[in-house]
């Protein structure tokens, strides 16, 4: 599983990722995070009903994990089968309310929605549960930028700025705060840093939705086409 993530998210060698995957599946068929990491694999290679027979039999290893009903709440959602989403993610959330992931993706559920408050309400309960963490922070400004708390989305920008000085801090959290302010070169500025750090949520920009509004544009393009190759680009 580790050689599998390592291929998927640092090698970018997906083919080979695949290959590690099915072999921990192979080698322990009932163990619960390797069907968690293949599906969210699937999904990010665009392959969503495949994610669901992989959660569907995570589901049966442990039918009371809340983890696989979260994550496949996510894969619905990516979908577009947004009341099934719902659904999923209040059944993970009922079995347990502070998993974060669970949160991240009622969050992702209300943008998709069209409701960036509700964004911010559950991005802010996951950043409570997580602690700090730069993704959930870049997220949360995204929404709060899309809420029209603008100013709030630059003081937080400016604040993972700062740090990035002192420690690592993943140029995408940066970015979808651009993202959020409608600054779109910027954002794409900051995915070019990610690529050169070989940052592994470059994976997910040929599939998730939060890019969307890059689409088309030559250089996001240029990034998730580099990303297909391997970074040979």
């Amino acid at each position: 599983l580790s050689l599998a993530r390592l291929e998927a998210e640092y090698r970018w060698d997906f083919e080979q990722a695949e290959i590690e995957f099915r072999r921990a599946l192979q080698q322990q068929p009932d163990f619960l995070p390797a069907y968690l990491e293949y599906a969210i694999f699937l999904v990010f290679r665009g392959r969503e009903e495949e994610a669901l027979t992989q959660l569907d039999q995570a589901v049966a290893i442990d039918p009371l994990a809340p983890a696989p009903g979260a994550i496949r709440g996510w894969v619905l959602l990516m979908l577009g089968r947004v009341g099934e989403a719902r659904v999923e993610l209040e059944e993970a959330l009922a079995l347990d309310p502070r998993l974060v992931i669970t949160h991240l993706n009622l969050g992702l559920l209300a943008l998709r929605e069209e409701r960036p408050a509700g964004a911010v309400e559950a991005f802010s309960r996951a950043l409570e549960f997580a602690g700090p963490s730069p993704d959930i922070e870049g997220l949360l400004a995204y929404a709060e930028a899309r809420s029209g708390r603008a100013s709030e989305a630059r003081m937080r920008l400016a604040e993972l700025m700062q740090r990035s000085e002192a420690e690592y801090v993943p140029p995408i959290s940066m970015a979808m705060i651009h993202l959020g302010l409608g600054e779109q070169q910027d954002a794409i500025r900051q995915l070019r840093a990610g690529y050169g750090d070989r940052n592994w949520h470059l994976i997910m920009l040929r599939e998730h939705f939060l890019f969307d509004s890059l689409r088309g544009s030559e250089g996001f393009e240029s990034l998730v086409a580099a990303v297909e190759l391997g970074g040979q680009r």
